[in-house]
């Protein structure tokens, strides 16, 4: 039996009090989130329409490097604060993922067509690089 009943209930209204606020705050980021995924798209597309470069080049390389800006401050972050396994699991992380999910993803909508042999080429130098 709690000797202090009111205490149990005010943890419970704290309790109830930051999980609202943790689903508001987490709705607002993904709102941001949104709204800068868009400006990001859109200023990449107007700045190729003003150089006269293909929206494609620009796709494939401002939004690129806009899209890996999260994985360099977090690796440069924790490497500040000394955390270096953390900034290797970032790396690491984000390009075991590219590599499989994004681009068997892109596979599934698009087949991609390939030589075996080159594949067994590949498998066999790419440890020596």
């Amino acid at each position: 039996m709690n000797p202090y009943p009111e205490r149990r209930a005010a943890m419970v209204v704290q309790e109830e009090t930051r999980h609202g606020r943790a689903i508001a705050q987490s709705s607002g980021g993904f709102a941001f989130l949104a709204a800068s995924g868009h400006f990001i798209v859109e200023g990449a597309r107007g700045i190729a329409v003003t150089s006269g470069i293909p929206e494609f080049v620009i796709g494939a390389t401002v939004v690129a490097v806009g899209t890996s800006m999260p994985e360099l401050a977090t690796t440069v972050i924790a490497k500040l604060r000394g955390h270096d396994e953390i900034g290797l699991g970032t790396l690491l992380g984000s390009n075991v993922f590219n590599g499989l999910f994004v681009i068997g993803t892109a596979a599934v909508l698009c087949p991609i067509r390939f030589d075996p042999r080159e594949v067994r080429w590949a498998s066999e130098w790419s440890p020596l690089s």
